[in-house]
């Protein structure tokens, strides 16, 4: 259903991604829309979390340890950081 329309993927989705890409598609008979997009969901769930977020920055490079993750980028200035995890969005 709509996920194959909004992603062309058959049921491949987590399912917080397949529940975003169900907003508009009339479950339940009710079709349903966020005044900001989805975007809203994302600004929400960073607000409540202890994420890093660096926008507009280059990665060059990650490096993957026994403690996680470390991470080279340029934006302002060059930067070398160390992480638990690391989320990619282009």
């Amino acid at each position: 259903g709509a996920s194959r329309c909004n992603y062309n993927q058959a049921g491949t989705l987590n399912g917080f991604t397949d529940l975003i890409s169900l907003a508009g598609a009339g479950v339940a008979g009710h079709v349903f829309g966020l005044a900001n997009g989805t975007q809203d969901i994302s600004r929400a769930l960073l607000g409540s979390c202890a994420a890093t977020l660096h926008l507009n920055e280059r990665v060059t490079e990650i490096q993957a340890n026994q403690q996680g993750y470390v991470v080279l980028s340029h934006g302002n200035h060059s930067r070398k950081e160390r992480f638990e995890g690391v989320l990619v969005a282009t």
